[in-house]
């Protein structure tokens, strides 16, 4: 950089003066590099795109919250099954949805119907579990083991269906102090406006801004107050966790704590927690995002 003039950065690697004002301030500031002396780049051209690559990545920011709409979620849509199984599958969802035809048809009333909708009541097929889980956005739910080949886009990670497991036991004769609460699954191939933009950098980054998606979001409000969680079963040293942190705190945190937001009457947060039972072992830093409980998800915080 010493070497070369404006001028020939400009006529030769077509420049702009903005660009190039910037890469000459970061090499200025030893602060914004880190010298990895077992990575040889020897073309400097090279380095140097790698560098403008860099410089041309736009920020992100968030800038307030919307209400959820009907193309957001929609991976339940999308559930596909091996034609010889549908029809059995269609009878044990139709058993998993009696308590909810019961209420419609004025049978059993919305008391009976929140005491027996508490998880307990489900059907199985092979290795499936199709059941009602209380406050999940759509019903029923269907969970499976990773075996389950003839079905596509249920739950079925051992991460998520401990996790939802958890909480189910959790939930259980539990009076929460939230006016209302709803959780949802999230499929990153389908539901893709549900998302939290981190910038993957560092030595094994592609120093390209990707989408994180948490595997389920809660919404909760009590009076004005509204909160948006975020749940990720995740393993404690994966340092793509850490960048996803990195990513929340940047659009979603000051000063380590969630951003105001308001919409409508309410004034929203954004929350994020990482979930794994070896939650004690996450290093320092991160620390604070692991939980090995449901409970902390419905702090008032």
């Amino acid at each position: 950089m010493e070497g070369t003039s404006d001028a020939v950065f400009i006529v030769r690697d077509r420049f702009d003066k903005g660009r190039l004002a910037a890469l000459r301030g970061m090499v200025d500031d030893d602060g914004k590099f880190k010298i990895q002396l077992e990575k040889d780049y020897a073309q400097l051209p090279f380095l140097q795109e790698r560098l403008l690559s860099y410089l041309s990545k736009t920020g992100k920011a968030a800038d307030g919250v919307r209400a959820l709409e009907g193309q957001d979620i929609v991976h339940f849509l999308e559930i596909r099954v091996l034609s010889k199984h549908v029809d059995e599958i269609r009878v044990k969802i139709g058993e998993a949805n009696k308590l909810a035809r019961q209420l419609d048809e004025g049978k059993i009333d919305r008391h009976e119907y929140d005491q027996r909708v508490s998880g307990r009541d489900e059907v199985k097929f092979k290795d499936l579990i199709i059941k009602k889980i209380v406050g999940h956005y759509y019903l029923p739910v269907v969970l499976g083991s990773e075996k389950a080949d003839y079905i596509r886009h249920i739950i079925k990670v051992p991460s998520e269906v401990e996790f939802l497991n958890s909480l189910e036991n959790w939930l259980k004769n539990r009076r929460l102090g939230w006016d209302a609460w709803m959780f949802a699954k999230i499929n990153e191939f389908w539901d893709k406006n549900i998302c939290i933009p981190y910038f993957d950098g560092g030595k094994e980054g592609t120093n390209e801004y990707r989408l994180f998606f948490p595997d389920f979001v809660f919404w909760m409000c009590k009076g004005d107050e509204y909160h948006i969680v975020f749940v990720d079963p995740k393993g404690i040293e994966h340092i793509s966790a850490q960048k996803k942190i990195d990513g929340y705190q940047d659009l979603f945190e000051e000063n380590g704590k969630p951003k105001q937001f308001k919409y409508s009457k309410w004034n929203a947060r954004v929350w994020l927690w990482m979930f794994n039972k070896g939650s004690q072992r996450a290093s320092k830093k991160y620390s604070r995002f692991y939980i090995d409980s449901p409970e902390r998800i419905f702090e008032p915080c």
